[in-house]
């Protein structure tokens, strides 16, 4: 059974611990690769595939769409199932070091599988998925180095890196396409590749700032079935609601993935940066309706008016969520969600 602790563990005392400016740049470093290779994949892979297979757009935006389907799953769960592991080599690096390599090959692989729509499609879910499946780690592998005081700094150095690897993608990828189209898709990968480089030789196996105590069951699923219940409950209501009206400017981002990352505690950081994502992801789907909507009704104007209206939304919510939790950002940090076996100590490191 879930259990929730709001009272200060034995561990939280490690949160006082120096803060390593330098390992938070090294680890951002993975933000700056997933950028960089989704910037390319979604920039130029419509480009392959009105070249080579259709001429509507209609059809390339839903085969790119389906991509966000496959994350609307496997982001909160493998967020989940990473607060659970526990391996020599930590909770967050053993999915890293499966699911980049993955992205890294089926990415450099998509220009030659296009040979067949068939064999590109199969290489195009198997790269979104194993990048969903990176997502919430790094992002979590970030918030396991820092201590809650601190978090919103290691959020705008990670914001900061991954529209890093976008300008990368556009200014310098794009320019290879021009030349050999597998350049840009095989530079990518190699990118990320070497990104994970960086997080392996960076990353502490057992961070200060989580709970490193075994769990008593590896079950994900039922961790994201309580989870929601939690999230549903009030007052975390409106934390959970906010991501809805995502936008990509930083105002928002980098308190709101601190505040995220707070509400995960010590144990169940993973699982709520997933749900973020989520609802990023969901933003995303909808942001090109609802701008399109609001630009048949007011022209080309109706863009920033959509734009203002979301960026008031999104600020007004993260505030009221902030406000009605009630409780210091340590204090919701040093909580603790799951269950332990008996011999386990709740501050293990």
């Amino acid at each position: 059974m879930t259990r929730v602790e709001v009272s200060t563990p034995a561990g939280l005392d490690d949160f006082a611990a120096p803060f390593s400016y330098a390992t938070i740049w090294w680890l951002a470093v993975g933000f700056l690769g997933v950028q960089l290779s989704l910037s390319a994949y979604s920039a130029f892979l419509p480009l392959l595939l009105n070249l080579d297979f259709f001429d509507s757009r209609a059809a390339i935006g839903l085969l790119m769409g389906t991509d966000n389907l496959v994350g609307l799953l496997l982001i909160p769960l493998i967020g989940a199932w990473s607060d659970r592991v526990n391996s020599p080599l930590g909770r967050r690096l053993p999915f890293i070091v499966v699911a980049v390599p993955l992205a890294a090959l089926t990415l450099a692989a998509i220009p030659f599988a296009a040979v067949l729509l068939w064999t590109l499609l199969v290489t195009e879910v198997a790269f979104t998925a194993a990048m969903h499946a990176y997502r919430a780690p790094i992002a979590a592998i970030i918030v396991d180095h820092t201590p809650p005081t601190r978090r919103s700094t290691a959020s705008g150095i990670a914001q900061l890196m991954g529209g890093t690897g976008v300008l990368l993608s556009f200014g310098g990828l794009s320019l290879l396409y021009d030349i050999d189209r597998r350049l840009t898709f095989g530079s990518a990968a190699a990118v990320l590749l070497a990104s994970l480089g960086i997080i392996w030789a960076k990353a502490d196996r057992s961070p200060v700032h989580i709970d490193n105590a075994p769990v008593a069951s590896p079950n994900p699923v039922r961790d994201i079935v309580d989870g929601m219940r939690v999230l549903l409950r009030p007052p975390r209501r409106v934390a959970a609601v906010r991501g809805a009206r995502r936008v990509a400017w930083p105002l928002f981002a980098v308190p709101a993935v601190a505040l995220v990352a707070d509400l995960g505690g010590r144990d169940r950081i993973g699982f709520y940066l997933g749900i973020y994502y989520v609802f990023t992801m969901l933003g995303q789907m909808a942001g090109p309706f609802v701008l399109g909507s609001s630009m048949d009704l007011l022209g080309n104007r109706g863009m920033w008016v959509a734009a203002a209206v979301v960026s008031v939304g999104s600020f007004a919510l993260l505030w009221s969520g902030r406000r009605r939790l009630g409780t210091e950002s340590e204090a919701l940090a040093g909580a603790v969600h799951l269950a332990r076996p008996p011999d386990a100590e709740s501050g293990a490191r």
